[in-house]
């Protein structure tokens, strides 16, 4: 009797492990550009909350849109900004900003491959303490 593996079962064994490792490292690549993606995400997500604290700290005249402008972080912020109001069916609806009482302003963090869009809404009422 022989012992030992015929070259067609070697040859076998040799692609089908060729095949897994094929698709383990398939498998770490898309784990690690999500991992990346997801930093790159919370990181604009930060300086979306940081714009957005800047916004509540000015005066609720002072409020106003910003075009798209770049940071040092690589990202671009814009800041929208629109007057609304509420109709009869708790909807909001838009109002012309002089008129207002309220605004809502959103943020808009951009990078080369995604954004990141936080809104919020500011009474007039709350901002001066009517």
């Amino acid at each position: 009797m022989r012992q030992g593996f015929s070259l067609v079962e070697v040859m076998v064994a040799l692609v089908l492990f060729g095949a897994l490792l094929l698709v383990t490292s398939w498998t770490a690549k898309l784990s690690v550009g999500s991992s990346r993606g997801a930093g790159v995400r919370a990181q604009a997500v930060g300086v979306a909350q940081r714009e957005l604290e800047a916004v509540h700290a000015l005066n609720f005249n002072a409020v106003d849109s910003v075009p798209p402008t770049p940071t040092q972080d690589g990202f671009t912020v814009e800041r929208i900004v629109r007057g609304v109001a509420m109709d009869e069916d708790g909807e909001l609806v838009d109002e012309p900003l002089p008129r207002a009482k309220v605004k809502y302003v959103e943020v808009v963090v951009r990078w080369p491959g995604g954004e990141v869009r936080l809104p919020t809404l500011i009474s007039q009422r709350i901002k001066e303490g009517v």
